[in-house]
């Protein structure tokens, strides 16, 4: 992100951004190299009685 100040909170609010979208520039590059990752794979989150749990 090349600028995070567009998440400052002001107030407990974020303000409204005045143009189009988050206010984020997405590095392409960086993203293009971690989609290559052979390993990647969603966690599995588990509660202390052993289930699984999602999102």
């Amino acid at each position: 992100m090349t600028d995070p100040s567009v998440f400052d909170y002001e107030d407990g609010y974020v303000q409204v951004p005045d143009g189009p979208g988050l206010g984020v520039t997405v590095d392409e590059d960086a993203l293009a190299a971690a989609s290559r990752e052979p390993d990647w794979h969603n966690p599995v989150w588990r509660r202390a009685d052993g289930s699984v749990t999602e999102w």
